[in-house]
């Protein structure tokens, strides 16, 4: 069975994942955080277990481990679930990311200490280049020098210092921190009251994401690095360009100037989506169910939809197989009450999924348009993590997709 969460196995260069383990080992044990006594094969067999129970599949250790993501490079029942996905090389920086209270909790290290340091070599070890946006407009090492004429000129919006794959990918990033808008910069600056918190400089807290507060937060949001710092200053490090000099002055700029963000998203937690034709964004989920009754709708993950009307207990989808049972057992427990009812699927992309399922698909900017509900609104907005969506939409793209409007029940919320 295809795990959800191991969907991008096949793209994990192991060599690269194997080498943030180790880099990461070494730089904790520098730093005292981490016994040197504790062996690279202890280090890496630990973070594979704890990465296995995370998930719900059980790894013997580090060897078992990579032999299952080799196994998914050379066979997937869900060929075509794969070959949706962005083909972007990973070097698998997410699954520690992941993991990384657990192994906190296991070697009884720093969380924010680790954290940099896991951020630091996925930045590292992987093959984004760093790009300066402002207004819209990306600029790389190339063309640096146009960012700063342009940004001296009125220094009034955000600039946005990110990892990015390309100039598309760039914007998407800064796009996405105009939907965040003020949420997007915390007001407070990251206090860290452990003893080895001088250990790191001090990040403003106009430069984390907003999740940069939780970092010991069991619920610890990995849709993007918590110290985005850490990892663009190191790919800066080994930065060759003769305009290098030149983006290390912005990057320090940034510290001071509280018009900059910096940010590198896991690509693996953060899904792409065209918000509008020429609007591409992140975000945070990729799919959601939509049940759709006589007297009102609901919306979210099929366990939480299933256990609120049956008030039977549901743990959380992990298997493909899981959704499709989940959303059966609904069906039935709704056919068998005599209820009329209609379960959806809203994806940010329509294909997602949609060769398993055998429900009505909607993509996500279909149904921003053809719901009227406000409430309804922001209970998908808060699933996809994104505030404000409809302000995004242009109005032919509303107009588009409003036309073929077909839903056959008053929508009005029913499920937190």
């Amino acid at each position: 069975m295809l795990n959800l969460y191991m969907d991008n196995f096949h793209l994990i260069d192991t060599d690269q994942f194997k080498q943030i383990i180790v880099n990461v080992r070494k730089d904790l044990i520098d730093l005292g955080e981490l016994d040197k006594q504790v062996s690279l094969t202890n280090f890496k067999d630990t973070i594979a277990i704890k990465l296995g129970k995370a998930i719900g599949v059980e790894f013997k250790n580090y060897a078992h481990f990579i032999k299952q993501i080799n196994l998914c490079k050379k066979y997937s029942e869900y060929e075509v679930f794969r070959t949706t996905k962005v083909t972007n090389p990973s070097n698998g920086g997410y699954l520690i990311a992941v993991v990384h209270l657990l192994i906190c909790r296991q070697f009884k290290l720093t969380p924010r200490i680790t954290k940099a340091v896991i951020d630091r070599h996925i930045g590292r070890t992987q093959r984004k280049n760093i790009f300066v946006v402002y207004q819209g407009n990306p600029y790389s090492e190339e063309n640096i020098e146009q960012f700063q004429n342009s940004y001296d000129c009125t220094q009034q919006d955000i600039a946005v210092i990110c990892l990015a794959h390309d100039k598309n990918d760039a914007v998407s990033i800064y796009n996405t921190e105009l939907v965040n808008g003020t949420a997007s910069a915390g007001a407070m600056n990251f206090i860290d009251t452990t003893e080895a918190g001088d250990v790191f400089a001090f990040v403003p807290g106009h430069l984390l994401p907003v999740n940069g507060l939780q970092v010991d937060h069991e619920l610890d949001d990995n849709k993007q690095l918590l110290f985005p710092n850490e990892a663009i200053f190191y790919q800066l490090e080994r930065s060759t360009h003769k305009n290098a000099d030149r983006i290390r002055q912005i990057f320090m700029q940034a510290y001071t100037d509280r018009n900059f963000r910096m940010r590198v998203y896991l690509d693996e937690m953060a899904m792409d989506l065209l918000l509008d034709e020429n609007f591409p964004i992140k975000v945070r989920s990729n799919h959601c169910f939509e049940l759709l009754l006589e007297n009102g709708v609901a919306y979210g993950a099929g366990n939480s939809i299933y256990n609120y009307f049956t008030k039977e207990e549901c743990s959380e989808a992990l298997y493909v197989e899981d959704l499709i049972k989940e959303s059966n057992q609904l069906s039935s427990y709704l056919s068998g009450e005599g209820k009329i009812f209609q379960v959806n699927v809203i994806a940010h992309n329509k294909s997602f999924l949609a060769h398993v399922f055998r429900h009505n698909f909607y993509s996500l900017q279909e149904v921003v348009c053809m719901t009227t509900e406000d409430i309804n609104l922001e209970k998908i907005e808060d699933i996809f993590g994104i505030p404000n969506m409809r302000k995004y939409l242009s109005k032919e793209f509303q107009i588009k997709y409003s036309k073929d409007k077909k839903l056959k029940f008053m929508k009005k919320e029913i499920v937190d």
